[in-house]
């Protein structure tokens, strides 16, 4: 990758605590990648191109969304198959 960071890396990151939903964008901003673009009339938007197309997001809940967290519902099963799971 040339020590450039990836995008997906980048997102991975940005899911840390300390960041807030719009700490994304502004960090997206500053990035500056041709597979970013914004919306002009809608600054808690963007879009990312990573597959054929580009998909467009919001950064409301971004961060949330993206976090590697399990579901309630498998964490329970995996309590009560395995023990703590913590």
């Amino acid at each position: 990758m040339n020590g450039k960071l990836s995008l997906f890396s980048f997102i991975n990151d940005m899911t840390l605590p300390q960041f807030k939903d719009q700490d994304v964008i502004n960090a997206f901003h500053k990035l500056q990648s041709p597979h970013i673009t914004f919306d002009k009339l809608n600054p808690k938007t963007f879009a990312l191109s990573h597959s054929p197309c580009e998909v467009a997001y919001s950064v409301e809940g971004f961060k949330v969304k993206n976090q590697d967290k399990r579901h309630q519902d498998i964490s329970d099963l995996l309590e009560k198959l395995w023990g703590s799971n913590k």
